[in-house]
């Protein structure tokens, strides 16, 4: 009996034919981690960050319902969906988080990148228990939309900062 394999066919809206070979190669060589928010997961959202409606603990798949239907601006639900990352993350004792900021608050920034407060698709900085700084883009999508390159083409990009050790990709839909 032969097994049944599956096709890998490229998306129709795929479009590389403008893509530079090689572009963001630093940044996958180096590593970057994919974290699915599965709606599953329970999460003290305890944090002073969140709206009240998001206190108190929840599954995630609870508040993404509640971000997803209250927010009144893709803009606004993203912050929620990154503020909702940051109470994850220091609650979630696997991703080993000590702190965490959003880009513009982060306090080493200037030192250590040179860079000031504009939107450099980088949307949080983390750092672990031990020492590593993470850089962080949160894409609070429709769960049955694929995450595509040109989402995140401004992060491998604005992360390549010898600065960051590691990359994250937190996202609600499929890579």
């Amino acid at each position: 009996m032969k097994k049944k394999v599956e096709e890998e066919t490229m998306r129709p809206e795929y479009d590389f034919s403008r893509g530079v070979r090689g572009k963001h190669y630093q940044a996958y060589r180096q590593g970057t981690t994919v974290v699915h928010l599965k709606k599953g997961q329970h999460i003290a959202t305890n944090g002073e960050q969140l709206p009240l409606a998001l206190k108190g603990r929840k599954s995630t798949g609870e508040v993404l319902d509640i971000i997803q239907r209250n927010s009144r601006t893709e803009r606004e639900k993203g912050t929620w969906f990154e503020r909702l990352f940051c109470a994850l993350a220091l609650s979630d004792g696997a991703l080993e988080v000590e702190r965490i900021w959003s880009w513009r608050d982060w306090p080493d920034r200037e030192e250590l990148t040179g860079l000031d407060a504009r939107d450099i698709g980088i949307d949080l900085v983390a750092q672990t228990r031990n020492g590593q700084i993470v850089a962080i883009q949160c894409k609070c999508y429709d769960p049955s939309m694929y995450l595509r390159k040109g989402h995140i083409d401004s992060f491998l990009g604005g992360s390549q900062h010898k600065c960051f050790d590691l990359r994250w990709i937190v996202s609600t839909c499929r890579w």
